[in-house]
C-alpha cells in the first residue's frame, strides 16, 4: 500500500472539487479548518473504511508490516481527535447560525467512521490469486462509501434528499472563496 503512486487514498483528493454549498453560508475559517483535517488525515480517512487486517504471523514475515500497522493506529488516533476538534468549530458556526445541521450531509465532507464500527476486507472477493489493487477496485465498486462517493458524488446519498436540493448550489454558479 505505502509504494503504491498514487497511493490509494489519492482518489480521495478533492482540490478540484469545490463545496456544494452556497460560500455565504460559510465562515472561511470553517472551511479552511476542515481542508487543513482532510489534508493532514487523508489517509487515515481512507484507512477507516478499508480494513487490511494484519496478523502476528503476516508481521513476522515482513519486517515493514509492524510499523505500517502502528502509524495505522497513530493515523486513526489523531485524525480522531484532530474530528473531535473540527466538530467543535461546527457547534460555533451552527450557534451563530450562518449554517445548519445540514452542513453535515454536504457531499464535500468526509466523516471518521467510530474506530470499533465492525470492519470487514475482501468482502466479496472470492478468487484467491486478486491483488489487494483488484480487491480494491471491486470493494470500491460495490460500496461507493468506501471512497465517501469522492469518485461518484452525484450518487450521493445527501444529493438524493429534496429538501436539500436548494441549499446545493453547482460549481459554475458560485463565485471563488
Amino acid at each position: 500500500i505505502m509504494s503504491a503512486d498514487p497511493p490509494p487514498w489519492a482518489v480521495l483528493d478533492t482540490s478540484e472539487i469545490p463545496l456544494t454549498f452556497s460560500p455565504n453560508f460559510m465562515i472561511s475559517e470553517f472551511v479552511e479548518k476542515y481542508l487543513v483535517f482532510e489534508d493532514r488525515h487523508m489517509q487515515a480517512l481512507w484507512e477507516s473504511l478499508h480494513f487490511l487486517p494484519i496478523s502476528t504471523v503476516m508481521c513476522r514475515r515482513d519486517p515493514k508490516l509492524p510499523t505500517y500497522h502502528e502509524g495505522r493506529r497513530q493515523r486513526r488516533s489523531r485524525a480522531g481527535e484532530a474530528w473531535t476538534r473540527y466538530l467543535r468549530v461546527v457547534m460555533q458556526v451552527l450557534r451563530l447560525r450562518r449554517c445548519d445541521l445540514d452542513i453535515l450531509l454536504d457531499p464535500f465532507f468526509m466523516h471518521l467512521p467510530k474506530s470499533r464500527k465492525p470492519k470487514e476486507w475482501y468482502p466479496r472477493v472470492k478468487n484467491d490469486r486478486d491483488t489487494l489493487a483488484d480487491a480494491l477496485v471491486i470493494v470500491d465498486r460495490e460500496d461507493p462509501w468506501h471512497n465517501h462517493y469522492r469518485d461518484r458524488p452525484a450518487e450521493h446519498p445527501s444529493m438524493q434528499i429534496a429538501r436539500l436540493r436548494d441549499k446545493f448550489v453547482p460549481p459554475q454558479n458560485r463565485r471563488a472563496f
